[in-house]
């Protein structure tokens, strides 16, 4: 079971009526509670902890801190994170950076990088316009849907 279909089984479960959800598939084991806590229980599979921006928290077996969750309002500017990782704002320590604010970009443009798993994932811009805002720091964790930069698509 791939990230993206947890991240898609837990939003339908959100809008659901359905108050608890176990699941058993492919090795890993999932427990989804609606409360002011939310427990995801994840085993045989070494998934780093994570919290959701439209949760409290959510705990991963085997992890021992949790980081709470940097949580920004919903922007329709806002390139978000299509996963959960380490975000780099360049390829390498000592190279330029991909964005800077106020540059110009394009649909496609790569604005930075997030190592989920040890692979590395190229993370690009959805339209056209000028960066505005870096909002998620360089070596900084960053959650699936958490905005990553701000483009003005007032170009």
């Amino acid at each position: 079971m791939e990230l993206k279909e947890v991240y898609e089984l837990w939003d339908r479960f959100e809008q659901s009526a359905v108050a608890e959800l176990d699941l058993q598939m492919h090795g890993v084991e999932l427990h989804l509670k609606k409360a002011s806590q939310l427990a995801v229980q994840a085993e045989d599979i070494g998934l780093a902890q994570t919290t959701r921006p439209d949760t409290e928290r959510a705990n991963v077996v085997g992890t021992d801190t949790a980081r709470p969750a940097a949580v920004e309002k919903k922007d329709a500017n806002a390139v978000k994170a299509p996963l959960i990782g380490v975000f780099y704002h360049a390829a390498s320590p000592d190279a330029e950076p991909f964005v800077k604010e106020g540059q110009h970009v394009k649909k496609g443009d790569v604005i930075g990088i997030i190592e989920a798993m040890k692979m590395m994932n190229e993370v690009v811009c959805d339209r056209d316009g000028i960066v505005t805002k870096i909002c998620a720091g360089n070596g900084e964790a960053v959650e699936y849907n958490e905005p990553l930069i701000e483009v003005s698509s007032n170009v």
